[in-house]
């Protein structure tokens, strides 16, 4: 799944992963926080990248994205908060949302 993140004029995109031994667990969504999360499920920083909002309107257009209900307020800053928080991140990412 890929959520999108908005913050003002950036939008960036994050896959959400099952999580594993593996993941980044800097956040883990559980069942409750979103309806589309149906186990544990990390938010893999590691996929950040700058959205172009032409090209996210292109995927829903042609079928390869979907909108989904949007998530709680609260779920979504502890998502945000943590593009800055995990080691994962990339750094022209972090840069670019001024983590510091």
């Amino acid at each position: 799944m890929l959520l999108a993140l908005a913050d003002g004029a950036q939008l960036l995109g994050v896959m959400l992963v099952s999580q594993k031994p593996h993941t980044d667990s800097t956040v883990v969504l559980v069942p409750g926080d979103h309806e589309f999360i149906q186990h544990p499920t990390s938010v893999d920083y590691g996929t950040a990248r700058p959205l172009v909002v032409s090209k996210l309107d292109a995927w829903i257009a042609n079928g390869r994205a979907t909108l989904r209900a949007p998530m709680d307020a609260r779920v979504l800053k502890r998502i945000q908060d943590g593009l800055c928080l995990s080691a994962r991140t990339p750094n022209d990412v972090k840069q670019l949302m001024g983590c510091q």
